[in-house]
């Protein structure tokens, strides 16, 4: 019986459904030139094979480039790092886009269960001079849900 499953199975792939038969049992049966017939692979057209008739698509019909879309995240990665720069000045010289990272971190943990306790500790470590004013702006821009419970925590 499997092996009719894998010889059904072969036939219907390659689009030769049409060779079963069945015999009386119900059981299918495949004629061996049927098979071979079906299993070999079908051959291509000339054109198709020739790379002179290969034709390439019309200048005209190639896509315009797209204009550039603006990136929101840039946006926010922009005034987040405003209002960390308004209350760490020692962060002056440091990237919109650099700084958000550690703001999406702070984010981040938050919403993956940590305390703003816990998240103020974590960002002490790598900026100590700067941790309250990364941990205290980071929600109203990336994460507004947890806005609240940080400023309770870190009055």
């Amino acid at each position: 019986m499997r092996r009719h499953t894998v010889m059904l199975t072969t036939l219907l792939l390659i689009g030769a459904a049409t060779a079963c038969a069945s015999s009386t049992d119900g059981a299918p049966t495949v004629s061996a030139s049927t098979y071979l017939t079906a299993t070999r692979p079908p051959s291509l057209p000339a054109s198709v094979l020739s790379p002179s008739t290969a034709s390439t698509p019309p200048a005209s019909t190639a896509p315009a480039p797209a204009a550039p879309v603006p990136d929101p995240s840039a946006d926010q990665d922009a005034r987040y790092a405003a209002a960390v720069r308004a209350q760490a000045p020692a962060l002056a010289r440091v990237s919109d886009d650099n700084l958000g990272v550690p703001g999406r971190l702070v984010c981040t943990l938050l919403a993956s269960g940590d305390s703003p306790k816990s998240v103020y500790e974590t960002m002490r470590y790598s900026y100590p001079d700067a941790a309250k004013a990364i941990t205290t702006q980071a929600p109203p821009v990336y994460c507004p849900k947890y806005t609240a419970s940080v400023n309770t925590a870190l009055r």
